[in-house]
């Protein structure tokens, strides 16, 4: 069972920041229980992404250490474009954001083992 989104776009910003462009395949499984009348991309699932990522993109290979500062502010539905940003924090954590052309979906901040 694949529940991965498909990349559009891999960009490269300054100050070690990454913008990926993702769509949000229709078909994942998770959307037949995840409302009834209204399917909506379970957090567990952008929380999954955001981590797998931001590992590929700054070559993290610990393991996650904890998230703070977690916020869901918009569903995402199925079929949607997303832009995930990433960007490294000073104290060497990764700051997401996951939005759409309209507006901030979801935003956290994760640690990693070992991470500076």
């Amino acid at each position: 069972m694949n529940l991965e989104p498909q990349t559009l776009a891999v960009q490269a910003a300054a100050d070690g920041e990454w913008v990926i462009r993702l769509d949000v395949p229709p078909q994942l499984p998770c959307f037949a229980d995840h409302f009834d009348g209204a399917p909506m991309l379970p957090g567990v699932l952008q929380l999954g992404w955001a981590v797998r990522l931001a590992q590929q993109q700054f070559g993290i290979s610990a393991p996650l250490l904890q998230v703070t500062q977690l916020k869901f502010q918009h569903p995402i539905t199925p079929g949607s474009e997303l832009s995930l940003q990433l960007r490294r924090s000073q104290g060497g954590d990764i700051d997401f954001q996951y939005r759409t052309p309209a507006r901030d979906c979801s935003s956290g901040r994760l640690s990693f083992a070992g991470a500076q």
